[in-house]
């Protein structure tokens, strides 16, 4: 006797695979980032940058609630 179980759950498989491959797409994507600044006209040995988390978009960053990452 065939297993009719084994079908549905080969189904459900494809489409848990599948939903979660869009579900994660969506989350990890690629971002273009740009940055621009007033350079410092004395000697210096490099700069730090800070940036905002928790939001994505909107209008040029103005280091309001800036959060120093590692060097």
């Amino acid at each position: 006797m065939k297993d009719v179980n084994n079908g549905y759950t080969k189904i459900a498989g494809f489409f848990l695979t599948l939903f979660s491959l869009v579900l994660f797409a969506s989350v990890v994507q690629a971002r273009d980032v740009t940055f621009t600044w007033t350079a410092n006209t004395d000697t210096v040995d490099g700069y730090r940058l800070y940036y905002k988390t928790g939001t994505i978009g909107g209008a040029p960053y103005d280091g309001t609630g800036a959060t120093e990452g590692n060097s």
